[in-house]
């Protein structure tokens, strides 16, 4: 799988697609994702994964142009809310293709893209790798639960 590598800068409304409360599943597990509309040039998401009942992991997600790029940059924690990452580091992906309902962002230092795509009412979140298997195999499917408000 080759995909682009390339820093792009976009403006968040040109991701403004994304924004919403969206339920679905990876696996046999259930996921939520909720992202803001954009406001003051970010898009704040958090994110919540369930395994068998249980909190597997929480992410606060940001999307926002930061020097030369539009990058998304995570923190992970787990149910008692303690950090994946260090206090002041985060995981972070830098958007390489964005299109009307698609967006495609590559991880730093790593070979890996988290690639998001909606069709209406559904939005499909997938790890892509150049070589080897991704991070997460499966892919999330979401649906909307609610339009992001203003």
């Amino acid at each position: 799988m080759s995909r682009p590598k390339h820093p792009l800068l976009a403006t968040v409304e040109d991701l403004s697609w994304i924004a919403g409360h969206w339920q679905g599943t990876v696996g046999n597990d259930e996921v939520e994702e909720v992202w803001t509309r954009p406001s003051h040039g970010s898009l704040l998401g958090m994110f919540r994964w369930f395994r068998a009942g249980e909190i597997r992991v929480i992410e606060i997600i940001t999307i926002a142009n930061f020097e030369d790029a539009t990058r998304m940059k995570f923190k992970h924690f787990d149910a008692a809310l303690t950090s994946w990452e260090a206090q002041d580091e985060t995981t972070d992906f830098v958007l390489v293709d964005a299109k009307p309902n698609l967006a495609v962002f590559l991880q730093d230092g790593r070979a890996q893209w988290i690639v998001y795509e909606r069709t209406g009412e559904k939005l499909t979140v997938r790890f892509e790798a150049e070589e080897g298997p991704p991070s997460v195999k499966a892919p999330f499917e979401y649906n909307l639960l609610r339009p992001a408000t203003s």
